[in-house]
């Protein structure tokens, strides 16, 4: 098994304070944004804890696979023995009516550490991270497409290239020359397809880094359209962009921590979900914020919520994105309305911020 374990943050309150400060223009730490290694410093669990833990672990059988720069996660690794052994459970296999067979303990964890742990990630797999709810068909498939979708300059009046350009910033100079695009992402893509979309769009195609974690050896995956489209849409608004950097693993708060230690892009984009959120996810968020990197999420493709929103949708410290129907006439801009399969509702969980 593999576990991401999650250690807490120091001086919260100071952190939260700080935060207020950058979004205040009264205050001298507005828009003073942190270095990756200054929120470590600041606020990261400490050196010794962080020793400490990883000593821990090897002294009782677990591999440490991977650590990281901001001291937020330890990954390790071992046999379902050691692993019921150091966290002091039993793990089983359990079944759910809708959602079938997984694997999960008996109990919740416990450690012998001496050290603070926030959560641990990865002791279940009852509910799988997903795209969120991306809906396509075949384009040979012969079923009509509605009108408001078929009004671009693609294949069959299908929006692609700079339609999106032309149609949400048709007298903007600036397109992304010297910035990066960070990709949140579960799963690969192919190589191909991207760069026979630039072609087909007419469009020069903006270098693409991946960088993989978790083991993963980037190949594609079962998701890997939502993958390209996420690459291809970034391309399509910012055609200058420097780079789109595809941060590919299978644990997402590794893939999210990464994102932010690396901190070489400052606009970020999640098309995925997943369920529950551990507050180890909370604090990767809280960085960035403090870090001046913009997290935009999508918020799912199945309409109005009923009860709880699909995480992290509802996150305060991120920016939520829905859908709509575009309508293009001449090339530009003509009508838009809301999409009603677009995600939306009132967070269950998290109240709003202050200084959002």
């Amino acid at each position: 098994m593999d576990l991401a374990v999650g250690l807490p943050l120091r001086n919260q309150e100071e952190l939260n304070q700080f935060l207020k400060q950058l979004a205040d223009p009264a205050s001298p730490n507005f828009r003073r944004y942190l270095t990756p290694a200054q929120f470590a410093e600041r606020f990261g669990p400490s050196e010794s804890d962080y020793q400490a833990l990883g000593a821990f672990f090897e002294a009782n059988r677990l591999t440490v696979t991977g650590t990281h720069a901001n001291r937020m996660i330890v990954d390790v690794s071992g046999t379902v023995a050691d692993i019921e052994n150091t966290f002091h459970l039993h793990m089983f296999y359990w079944r759910h009516p809708t959602r079938g067979t997984f694997f999960a303990p008996d109990r919740e964890p416990s450690l012998d550490a001496g050290v603070a742990i926030l959560d641990i990630a990865g002791l279940d797999n009852f509910a799988l991270a997903r795209p969120m709810d991306l809906k396509s068909q075949p384009f040979s498939s012969g079923q009509p497409f509605t009108q408001t979708l078929t009004t671009g300059s693609g294949p069959g009046g299908l929006y692609i290239g700079n339609d999106f350009r032309n149609a949400y910033a048709p007298a903007v100079a600036l397109n992304g020359a010297g910035q990066s695009v960070g990709l949140f992402e579960l799963g690969g893509f192919y190589a191909s397809d991207v760069q026979a979309n630039f072609q087909t769009a007419g469009l020069p195609p903006v270098p693409v880094q991946t960088v993989l974690l978790d083991g993963v050896g980037g190949g594609p995956s079962s998701s890997n359209v939502e993958v390209a489209l996420d690459i291809m849409m970034a391309a399509y608004m910012a055609p200058g962009l420097s780079r789109i950097i595809v941060y590919e693993g299978l644990n997402g708060n590794d893939v999210l921590n990464r994102m932010a230690t690396d901190n070489l892009a400052s606009q970020l984009s999640s098309s995925w979900g997943w369920s529950p959120l551990d507050a180890t996810a909370l604090q990767i968020f809280t960085e960035m914020v403090a870090q001046g990197q913009s997290l935009f999420q999508a918020s799912g493709d199945s309409g109005a919520y009923s009860g709880g929103i699909m995480p992290p949708a509802d996150v305060q410290n991120l920016t939520t994105v829905g859908g709509t129907s575009l309508t293009m006439a001449g090339g530009g801009w003509q009508s838009e309305t809301t999409w009603p399969g677009s995600g939306g509702g009132v967070s269950t969980t998290y109240p709003g911020r202050s200084w959002t």
